[in-house]
C-alpha cells in the first residue's frame, strides 16, 4: 500500500488485491485472514475517515487475529487516529 499512496492511486492497490487473491482462490482459514486484513485497509479508503467505526472494525480484527492465535501486539499501541 505505501507505494500506491505514493504515486497517489490507491484504487490501484485494491484493484491488484483482488486480482491476486480473488475470493475462489484461496478458501483457507489463511486467505480468510488475509481478506480480513485487506478489508480493514480499505474501510476509510472511499470515503471521510470515521474515527470511532474505524476503532470498532480494528478491534474487530485484533480479535479475528486473536481467536485464530495469529500473536500480535496491535492492541498495545497508542494509536492516535487523530493523525490519520
Amino acid at each position: 500500500m505505501p507505494y500506491y499512496l505514493a504515486i497517489g492511486n490507491l484504487s490501484l492497490w485494491e484493484e491488484a488485491f483482488t486480482e491476486a487473491l480473488t475470493d475462489e482462490d484461496d478458501l483457507s482459514n489463511i486467505g480468510e485472514l488475509i481478506r480480513e486484513i485487506f478489508e480493514f485497509g480499505r474501510y476509510n479508503l472511499y470515503c471521510k475517515f470515521d474515527e470511532k467505526k474505524t476503532v470498532v472494525a480494528f478491534n474487530n480484527l485484533c480479535d479475528t487475529l486473536s481467536r485464530n492465535k495469529i500473536n500480535h501486539n496491535l492492541l498495545n499501541l497508542d494509536l492516535d487516529l487523530g493523525v490519520w
